[in-house]
């Protein structure tokens, strides 16, 4: 056996871990823009450590645009658009997650480019018009700069509708799960820039068209070529740290 190649493994500190778990809740979308983190005393019991250790880790996720510490407030997590330091963490959360959500957009554009052709075929009016009602209220939630949970949400359900107008029971079951499965990444694409949901507006339209035309062929190509958008916007991200 030759010799093997081992590195030095780099001590964690405990502030590190605070800020790492703190971080991974706002990228998720657990702690929203706006919300107010629990005290010092408070996150010093939850997490086993000092409060100067979680002041030390505040301190780190206020530098890096994360939150807002007000004094005699407290910390509040920061809106998306606070810094570009925030947005970094948004690219490395996605690229450290990248093998699994390239697999996971493969499979989500071969499932629902079938269930949106035939969709294009048997979905019901009311159903395409329900459809244009959620890209509707994804446009005014964007003209607002509305939290990315709801925008998220609707999402969800735009293609769930389509699957379930596919008439494919097995397709629709899983386009049920892996989509929502989808949701934490997707919130995070969306964090990074404002073109991103312009472009998934943009994208859901021309789907609902290609629907009401009864076209098969262009329903199927239109989401094909969205969700490989997606798919192309994450392969192209890239972390300093990688």
């Amino acid at each position: 056996m030759g010799e093997l190649q081992l590195h030095q493994v780099k001590p964690i500190r405990l502030f590190e871990q605070v800020v790492g778990q703190l971080q991974t809740l706002i990228i998720e979308g657990q702690l929203q823009p706006g919300d107010k983190l629990p005290s010092e005393a408070e996150l010093s019991a939850k997490h086993g450590v000092s409060r100067s250790v979680v002041r030390e880790a505040l301190r780190i996720l206020e530098s890096k645009g994360l939150i807002e510490v007000k004094s005699g407030t407290g910390a509040f997590v920061a809106s998306p658009q606070a810094s570009f330091s925030a947005a970094s963490e948004a690219i490395e959360w996605l690229v450290n997650r990248r093998d699994s959500l390239l697999h996971l957009l493969q499979v989500r554009e071969s499932v629902e480019g079938l269930t949106a052709s035939l969709a294009a075929s048997l979905a019901p009016a009311h159903v395409l018009q329900e459809l244009e009602q959620v890209v509707q209220r994804q446009r005014e939630l964007a003209r607002s700069r509305a939290n990315l949970d709801k925008q998220v949400e609707l999402d969800v359900r735009f293609h769930k509708l389509i699957a379930k107008s596919s008439g494919n029971a097995i397709a629709e079951e899983i386009v049920a799960r892996i989509v929502p499965a989808f949701c934490e990444s997707n919130r995070a694409v969306l964090y990074l820039s404002h073109g991103n949901m312009k472009k998934t507006l943009e994208e859901h339209h021309r789907i609902v068209q290609a629907l009401a035309s009864r076209d098969p062929a262009k329903a199927e190509a239109v989401i094909r070529a969205h969700i490989a958008r997606v798919r192309g916007e994450i392969e192209k991200l890239q972390w300093k740290g990688r």
